[in-house]
């Protein structure tokens, strides 16, 4: 009956290039057969096994540079007991590397055999096997065992030949197998070998070597005329060279670097001189690379200015053509001058004026003595009666008589106002005149108590009498009967009609009793008589409640304005949406709608208001137009 104890593996590390890892097996009580048959590996569970096969894994490397340098087995036997059924004379072992575990009952195939060892006298411990520094085996002096492979010890007790331990018997040990490998670290020291400037050396775990790397920098482009060369001190390539100086150039002629023949090419033809007049000369400036022409053409003479002036290249002078005007025909008063600038003559001198005559003189110039010569003789004054004046009326050259026969009667109507002096006076063209008045008073002028008709007689002379009749009205003062206001206008009403006129401001006065679209407030209104100055004066509070208004900002209609609501003791407006949401509210102040809400512009629609001025309530609705 087999019995497995453990199987225990244990690290043991040095420093971090080198260390050591031991395996170890140990087993008790074991049966191992007599015929020299391998057992088919650890975890057999035959009781009556031909031998002992242990198995081991080498230890996995993590570092490239790790490298397996010995390997070191030592096997222990204890308690050794035998039946002596079939006794065996000598033991055996193996080591077998790189093998798989194999389940046919015999060491793992397959195998490099690393070492045979027979010939052990029986419970006798073999040597320990040490491959190590440089790793070899007797058998196989080459091997070189790796991270991770197995390793498989055989233990075959050997008896004689027929002896059958399933029959006869058997043998047990109790032992440990101790398996030591040593692992080296074998990172190579850098190298000392010098590097390039473009080189880097750097360790690579993987390969587990040093490697350089790193390159040249690229040889730069040069020119025909550059050379190269790399400074390791720099590390950088250096050029130097220079490229052949440009020549000497005319001004008309550029130059171009041929890189192909690393010469400079010269192009250009000096400007063709220019073709001269008869005056002129041309010289080549290199400054300005063009010709200079230098001459100037002959003067032309000073001409009169009925002259032209011809250049002649074949003479290279100028040729004068040309005559003066002919000086015009004078008037008697006319002198002439020959104008240079316009090269015409200018006429001076006047017709002496034609002297103011009256309408019944005529005038005719005399081109002899160059003046004018007036005729004719002033209309007779005609015969006048002793009330009768005369004039000569220069404009239809007639004389006009004027005049009244005394007894003729002037009417005139007068008009007095309340507050005048109300005086009488008969003026009169009458020499040394005498009145006599209605009244009996003989005077020039009369006091008026009444309205009436008064009479003058006035005479003066033997050719002096008339009679003036004076119509005289006094005049009423309008009283103001009421002031209503209708809407927007504002109307007023006497109770003495007559020729009246009316003013809201005592300023501005009109004929007509209606001021219309009157803003609402507290006006003060005037009445007169139209040929007075004396008016009268009321207040009026001007009070109404606007149909619609248009928030347009047009300047006409742009809020919904109470004018006037102010003066009253005590005010009240509520303004309604149509669903009786309330708009905006006022108590006791000045009243002035925009159409908004909360900042915002409200819809074309009808709102309904509800005001309440001293206790009285309107009640009504207006118009908002966008």
């Amino acid at each position: 009956m087999f019995k497995h104890s453990l199987v225990l593996f244990l690290l043991l590390l040095t420093d971090l290039s080198f260390g050591q890892i031991v395996l170890i097996q140990t087993q008790s009580d074991a049966t191992i057969g007599l015929d020299r048959k391998a057992w088919a590996g650890l975890g057999n569970t035959s009781p009556l096994s031909d031998g002992y096969a242990h198995d081991f894994s080498l230890p996995a490397s993590t570092i490239s540079c790790q490298q397996i340098t010995g390997i070191e087995i030592e096997i222990s036997l204890t308690n050794y007991t035998n039946n002596n059924a079939c006794p065996h004379f000598e033991t055996y072992y193996n080591l077998f590397y790189g093998c798989t575990s194999y389940a046919g009952g015999a060491t793992c195939l397959p195998a490099t055999n690393l070492i045979a060892e027979p010939n052990y006298p029986v419970n006798v411990n073999p040597a320990p096997f040490n491959f190590g520094n440089p790793l070899g085996s007797p058998v196989n002096p080459n091997i070189a065992p790796d991270f991770g492979e197995n390793l498989s010890i055989d233990i075959i007790p050997v008896s004689n030949p027929g002896c059958n331990p399933v029959t006869n018997g058997h043998i047990s040990y109790q032992y440990t197998i101790t398996v030591t490998i040593t692992v080296t670290d074998t990172t190579p020291t850098e190298p000392t070998t010098p590097l390039e400037c473009w080189e880097t050396r750097s360790f690579d775990n993987i390969a587990c070597d040093w490697i350089v790397t790193g390159t040249q920098p690229t040889q730069p482009n040069t020119a025909c005329w550059e050379t190269v060369n790399f400074n390791n001190n720099t590390c950088m390539w250096e050029v130097s060279g220079t490229q052949p100086t440009q020549p000497a150039l005319e001004c008309w002629e550029t130059a171009s670097f041929n890189s192909i023949s690393c010469a400079w090419e010269i192009t250009g033809t000096q400007p063709a001189q220019p073709n001269l007049e008869c005056w002129e000369t041309a010289t080549f400036n290199n400054i300005t690379c063009s010709w200079e022409v230098v001459g100037n053409q002959p003067a032309q003479p000073t001409l009169e200015c009925w002259e032209t002036a011809t250049f002649n290249n074949t003479t290279c002078a100028w040729d004068v053509s040309g005559s003066q005007p002919v000086q015009p025909t004078l008037e008697c008063w006319q002198t002439t001058l020959f104008n240079t600038m316009t090269c015409s003559w200018d006429i001076s001198g006047m017709q002496p004026p034609e002297p103011t005559t009256a309408c019944w003189e005529t005038a005719l110039f005399n081109t002899i003595i160059c003046d004018w010569e007036v005729t004719g003789t002033q209309p007779a004054q005609p015969n006048l009666e002793c009330w009768q004046t005369a004039s000569f009326n220069e404009t239809n050259c007639l004389w006009e008589v004027e005049g009244t026969q005394p007894g003729n009667i002037i009417e005139t109507f007068v008009n007095f106002c309340p507050n005048d002096d109300k005086q009488l006076t008969a003026q009169t063209d009458i020499p040394n005149p005498s009145y006599l008045w209605s009244n009996g008073e003989i005077t020039e002028s009369v006091e008026i108590a009444a309205e009436g008709t008064y009479t003058v007689e006035i005479s003066g002379g033997i050719c002096s009498f008339e009679t003036r009749i004076f119509d005289v009205s006094i005049l009423e003062t309008p009283m103001i009967e009421s002031i209503e206001s209708d809407g927007r206008n504002i109307i007023v009403n006497i109770s003495n009609p007559g020729n009246v006129q009316y003013s809201l401001n005592g300023n501005t006065f009109q004929n007509n009793n209606t001021f219309f679209n009157i803003e609402g407030g507290l006006y003060t209104i005037s009445v007169r008589e139209a040929n007075c100055i004396e008016t009268v004066t009321a207040e009026h509070l001007h009070f109404y409640i606007p149909k619609f208004f248009t928030p347009n900002n047009d300047g006409v209609n742009d809020t919904f304005n109470l004018g006037g609501i102010a003066f009253f003791s005590s005010s009240e407006v509520s303004i309604f949406n149509r669903y009786g949401k309330l708009m905006k509210y006022s108590r006791n102040s000045v009243f002035s709608w925009n159409g908004t809400l909360r900042g915002q512009n409200l819809p074309s629609d009808d709102y309904w208001y509800v005001i309440i001025l001293e206790g009285q309530k309107f009640t009504g609705h207006f118009t908002l137009k966008r």
